[in-house]
């Protein structure tokens, strides 16, 4: 397992560096700025539905729920990583990508649906 994980490690690592991006600065800033746009409809059903009509929507979607996901599994990783001393390093990866990649497929499999 170890191979493995050191094998993909810069996947890994992009796709952490990717959801340290999105979450650090695009969500707060498309929260802020619906939260502060003047127009009272800005979060209507109608808005939204046409915005996740368009295939550009789906994949910003797409890529503002997958990638902090895997940043999240990275953080929670090496904080494991960290506090165990190493020991179960490699179940530990296992349950944190694996449920950064089940995440993904859900994501993907909900927004296909929209």
């Amino acid at each position: 397992m170890k191979h493995f994980l050191h094998r993909i490690e810069p996947v890994l690592w992009f796709l952490f560096g990717n959801g340290m991006i999105l979450g650090s600065l695009l969500i707060p800033g498309v929260i802020l700025g619906v939260v502060l746009l003047p127009n009272q409809d800005a979060l209507s059903y109608e808005r939204i539905a046409g915005l996740l009509a368009n295939p550009i929507g789906k994949v910003v979607l797409l890529l503002l729920t997958i990638f902090p996901l895997w940043k999240g599994a990275h953080h929670i990783r090496h904080v494991m990583k960290d506090l165990l001393r190493g020991a179960g390093d490699s179940l530990i990866a296992l349950l944190a990508y694996g449920g950064a990649l089940a995440g993904t497929l859900y994501a993907l499999f909900l927004v296909t649906k929209l």
